[in-house]
């Protein structure tokens, strides 16, 4: 076990962030999680920032801002050279670039997610209520930038500036990842590596042009992944575990085009600090065969989403040493002949038996804690591979689980008492609600 994306991921933060596009857009948007039971994606076209006044020295800007009736300063009453900023920004990437136009724009709406059932199911639906109330940006991919102030300190706000300013710099120069991720791993992966590395340049930025006692973006953004809103942990992810793995692989600002040309493929590898041709991914999949039940396409989600499902009921050290000895998986959501989607299988690779075990012994921790009108069951299929159950209690009781051709779990459905075809060790329990 080790030691402790083209579509832009979004990574709806509390604090510091930015979600920009790998390829730029003409203007920003954003869109929900696909229908049900379509595997649902957790990728947007949008490009947001954030950073909480909490975390600042300073509590307000230095000026009383203007507004132009909805609450939002005029971008002239912020207290940050933008002109400044990027000529400093610019010197330190060693390149030229057009400074982009500044504009501040209320951006609550790019942070709001529709709930699914795989997010209620897991546990992931917990999103901030007030995305109005804290600092946000926005890059498009023709020159232009948004910064939601918020009331933020005038710090805080410039790396806010800094990182959509970087942004704009990564369009004009095609920063561009090589390829586009199919699965929600892939594009939370690749996707770190593109709002890592503007995590880290702004971290860059405040060491050398901002004053002593500014924390660097990553700083902030390692307590709203660790401690923040359960539905935000898997979106905020990438910017927190991708600005420590381009700290880990760059020590020069002038560099950071080879994050775009060499992203990590798994979340895996972005929280390891590995690179695209370390800890390939050990192939895993689910078939599901009942009749009258029906299959989303299949979707691998990452360490990423295993630790922060388990996050949300357990501590950080249980969840990330229990989700480290990942391997592989698949999820399929599944629907009944109703056409409502309230059940999910989830099948997981593990690299040793002592990481199955690992998993199975939080899991079971995890399910105890779990306050849901649902059933969930976990079966060891056999000693690397376990599948997750969840759903209608009818869907998980009647569930009969088998290894396939030894990558593919067999889900058929079952007339009888027996629901383990492989006899092997099972449980099922209501949730506490």
């Amino acid at each position: 076990m080790r030691a402790l994306p083209v579509l832009a991921v979004v990574a709806l933060l509390v604090v510091a962030g930015c979600t920009g596009p790998t390829t730029p857009t003409d203007a920003p948007t954003a869109t929900d999680d696909a229908t049900e039971p379509e595997a649902d994606s957790d990728a947007t076209t949008a490009t947001s920032t954030t950073d909480a006044p909490s975390q600042a020295d300073e509590t307000s800007t230095s000026a009383d801002p203007t507004d132009d009736g909805d609450g939002v300063p005029d971008p002239e009453s912020l207290a940050v050279n933008d002109t400044e900023t990027f000529r400093n920004l610019t010197a330190m990437l060693g390149v030229d670039a057009d400074k982009p136009t500044l504009g501040t724009r209320n951006l609550s709406q790019y942070f709001r997610s529709r709930d699914t059932p795989r997010k209620v199911l897991l546990g992931l639906e917990e999103f901030v209520k007030h995305p109005e109330d804290d600092p946000h940006g926005l890059a498009t991919g023709d020159g232009r930038i948004y910064v939601q102030p918020a009331g933020a300190s005038p710090a805080v706000v410039e790396q806010v500036v800094v990182h959509e300013q970087f942004h704009s710099v990564q369009f004009q120069q095609g920063w561009t990842a090589p390829s586009s991720p199919v699965t929600t791993d892939g594009r939370l992966a690749v996707g770190g590596a593109v709002e890592g590395a503007s995590v880290w340049i702004a971290g860059e930025y405040t060491e050398r042009y901002q004053r002593d006692g500014v924390e660097r973006q990553v700083r902030m953004v390692r307590e709203a992944v660790v401690d923040g809103p359960d539905g935000w942990r898997v979106f905020r992810a990438p910017y927190y575990f991708g600005a420590r793995w381009t700290e880990h692989h760059l020590d020069d600002p002038a560099n950071v085009s080879w994050v775009y040309a060499n992203p990590p493929e798994t979340t895996e590898q972005l929280m390891h600090n590995l690179t695209a041709s370390e800890e390939p991914v050990r192939p895993i999949a689910v078939a599901v065969e009942g009749e009258g039940w029906f299959e989303s396409a299949g979707d691998r989600l990452g360490e990423a989403y295993v630790w922060a499902t388990l996050r949300g009921e357990l501590d950080a050290n249980a969840s990330a040493t229990a989700a480290a000895g990942w391997g592989g998986d698949e999820l399929r959501m599944v629907s009944g002949p109703g056409g409502e989607t309230r059940n999910l299988t989830w099948a997981m690779r593990w690299d040793t038996t002592g990481d199955a075990d690992e998993f199975a012994a939080a899991f079971d921790d995890w399910r105890g804690e779990r306050d849901v009108n649902a059933s969930f069951r976990l079966v060891r299929v056999n000693e690397t591979v376990t599948l997750l159950l969840a759903g209608d209690r009818a869907f998980v009781d009647a569930a009969v689980v088998s290894m396939g051709d030894g990558n593919t779990v067999v889900v058929e459905r079952s007339t009888t008492g027996n629901r383990t075809a492989a006899g092997l060790a099972a449980a099922s329990t209501r949730g506490k609600a």
